[in-house]
Parts: structure tokens; sequence; C-alpha cells
């Protein structure tokens, strides 16, 4: 039987995608996995990554600890520092900041682009106060064309670092980026009925650098094994396909390697998605993002009260692997239990273990299991394939944002 707080502890490590951390995650899912007695195969596919990098902003008298953005390969480059207090500025300033080094708060969609049409030196992204700096990425598509090297900077460190505009700074950044291989595990279910339509139940299992991912997603893994455990004692009628994506944290590419690959599946059988994204807060807010109809919403919302469970319900996309399924029409169901202590650690180094726990667990498995036994033994499918008109253009600009820079999700 599945240990939910011996998983949470053995979890607690960095599980960036296409390293020995994601060969370290493979290896207890399967064993899981395999003591249940379920079928498993494993996909791969190929992509650019890095490893845990790191900075240093030198002045004439003052040094500062950064990290790279992911895949923004070793370099050093010196320039003026300039503080621009919201980067969406830098839009409406083309040029102004050539040869400069930009520090600033945050960041924003496709900053690349206005970075390369400043012809800026660098930029530093200072994160939130009371935690330490955010992991970020540089997307695949922009390490191919060319990008500006790009540093994240805890927030602190940013508030001192704003006397010192106008000062020259030397930036050393140290990080190995090459091509790398992730891997997706698929563990099939069998329905025992005739009716050949396919629900997937999927998590990412990667996570960002420098951050040991328990809330993201340690959670929705164990949460995927606890459902797993349940429906390999009670089959469903229907099929059922439970995915550990690796790679989400790149810009959920293994979740669009998975659709690539199986567009006759997701074409003829594939009805609808459950993804578990964000999950181990003793105490914060049950959340429920559907993409899909607003029959949908409805339905899914009742048969939740049914079970006693309320959920702060919402019609809207989710910047997780089911973009690659609602990309092709796929309906999904998202659950993510937010707003505690875990969560506010998002994509930091303190998104650990201790901060993750079975109460927390509890919530997204009983909601899984509650909404997958309804639809997978229901005598008609009862979820159309369908999205709203309104979330398809989302899902379109969602994707156009996230061909840039972006805060890994």
């Amino acid at each position: 039987m599945i240990d939910i707080n011996s998983l949470i502890k053995k979890f607690d490590f960095v599980r960036l995608a296409g390293t020995d951390g994601e060969v370290r995650a493979r290896t207890i899912i399967l064993s899981c996995l395999d003591e249940m007695g379920i079928d498993t195969s494993l996909e791969p596919f190929d992509f650019t990554g890095s490893d845990n990098g790191r900075a240093v902003i030198a002045f004439k008298e003052r040094t500062f600890n950064g990290y790279p953005f992911g895949l923004n390969e070793s370099v050093q480059f010196t320039g003026e520092l300039v503080f621009v207090e919201n980067p969406e500025a830098l839009k409406a300033a083309e040029g102004t900041y050539a040869d400069k080094i930009i520090l600033s708060y945050g960041s924003i969609p496709h900053l690349q682009k206005t970075l390369i049409a400043n012809q800026a030196k660098g930029f530093i992204s200072v994160g939130p106060p009371y935690t330490k700096a955010a992991a970020m990425t540089i997307s695949q598509n922009e390490f191919t064309k060319g990008y500006v090297p790009c540093l994240t900077l805890d927030h602190d460190n940013g508030l001192e670092m704003i006397a010192m505009e106008g000062e020259i700074a030397t930036i050393t950044m140290t990080q190995e980026v090459k091509k790398r291989t992730g891997y997706n595990i698929i563990a099939h279910m069998k329905g025992t009925g005739p009716d050949k339509l396919l629900t997937y139940l999927v998590a990412h299992y990667d996570s960002v650098a420098r951050s040991k991912g328990a809330n993201d997603n340690a959670g929705g893994v164990i949460s995927l094994l606890k459902i797993a455990e349940h429906f390999k004692k009670n089959p469903p009628q229907r099929d059922l396909k439970i995915i550990f994506f690796s790679g989400e944290e790149y810009g959920m590419l293994g979740s669009s390697s998975y659709v690539e690959h199986h567009t006759e599946e997701i074409k003829d059988r594939a009805r609808l998605v459950i993804n578990i994204d964000g999950a181990g807060d003793a105490l914060g807010l049950n959340k429920y993002f559907v993409i899909g109809t607003a029959a949908m919403l409805g339905y899914i919302d009742g048969i939740s009260r049914e079970k006693g469970l309320v959920f702060q319900k919402n019609l809207d996309i989710f910047s997780s692997d089911c973009m690659a399924f609602a990309k092709t029409g796929i309906p999904s169901i998202n659950i993510e239990k937010c707003l505690g202590k875990g969560s506010f650690y998002y994509h930091t180094p303190d998104d650990n273990a201790s901060n993750n726990s079975e109460q927390g667990l509890k919530t997204p498995i009983k909601s899984g299991i509650i909404l997958l036994t309804r639809i997978l033994n229901s005598e008609i499918f009862p979820i159309d394939k369908k999205i709203d008109p309104d979330l398809k253009k989302k899902i379109t600009e969602w994707y156009s944002k996230t061909t840039g820079s972006y805060l890994q999700s």
C-alpha cells in the first residue's frame, strides 16, 4: 500500500528533466507501479536542458550572487546598470537601453524579443520578497534563435542593487547547457467494458532548478500513485492512461511530445484529461480549472458536492500539461491545492518536503477518485468533447505568450 508520508520524503530532491534527478524520480514511480502490478511503458523525447547554474554580478566595491535563467549558457559581459521599475516600460522605449544591463522586478511575456529590440547587454530579474529567487528559463525556441543573457536575483539583493544604478557591472554566468533526453511514464489501465473511449490522468514529475518541487509537483505525482492504487483494486469500465510527464517545467515538453506522437489515439479515443499540478498544502484552497464548457464545470461541481467536496471553480485555462491536449480540442479538469505555505514557495528552494503533507493531498486524491469513478463507469460518456470559443481564444493567446521567456509553470 502506498504510504503518502514516506513518498513525500522520498521525492525531496531536485528533479530537473533529463538529469540524474529525473532518473531517480522515475525509478521511484516505476517501482510503485510495479508493486501494484500495473503495466507501464516509457516514451523518450529529446530537448535542450541545463543544470543548476550560478552567476556573480561584480561592481567596483561589491559583488552579488544570482542564478542564470535556464538554457542560459556560460558567459561573461560588462555594462552599465540601469534600473527599470516596470519591465513593461522596455516595450515603449526600444533602443533606449542599448549596451545596458537592466535591473527590474519580475518579467514579461516576450521578454527576449523586447531585450533584443533594445540591444540590451543583459537582464536581471528581481524576485518577490520573503522568498529566494525563483527559477526562470529561456524557451527552447529562443535558445535556438538567440537570446540576451538573463539571471534572477533575491529581492533583498535587488533592493541594494538599485543604489548601484549608473555603475559598471561585470556579470559572470556558469551553467552547462546540452542536449538531453526526458522520459514520459505511461501506466496502462484497461477498462472492463467494451467502450474504447479514453481518459488521461496526468501530472509532471520534473521540478525547476534549485527546487525540490514538493508542492510542484511531487504532490501531484503522489496523488496519481494513490489513485492508480485505487483503480487497480477497483477496475473501471473504460480505459484509463495515467501519465507522469517530464519536461513540463521547460514548457510542457513531455506532454507536447506525447500529443505529437499519439495523434490517432487522441483524435479517435481521447475525451478528457484530469491533471493534478500543485498539491500538498495542509491549509490552502482547493481549485478546479476547467478547460471545457459551463455544462462540464457544473457537472464536476455537482459530483464533488455529492461527496462533500467544495472547490473554487474556474472556467479558464491552466498553465500546465493540459494545454498540449487543449490545443487539440480535448477538455480537461485541472486540480490544484494552493495558497498555503508550500505553494507560497513555488519554484524556489523552499518548496520542499517540510511544507508538504498527507493532509494537503487528501482532497486532490479523493477528488480524482470520485470524478474518475463516475466518468469511467457511466453508461454514456458524460462530458462532451468541446471547449468554449472564448477558451479556445485564450489557448491561442497563451501559446503566443509562452514562446517567449516565462516563469516556469
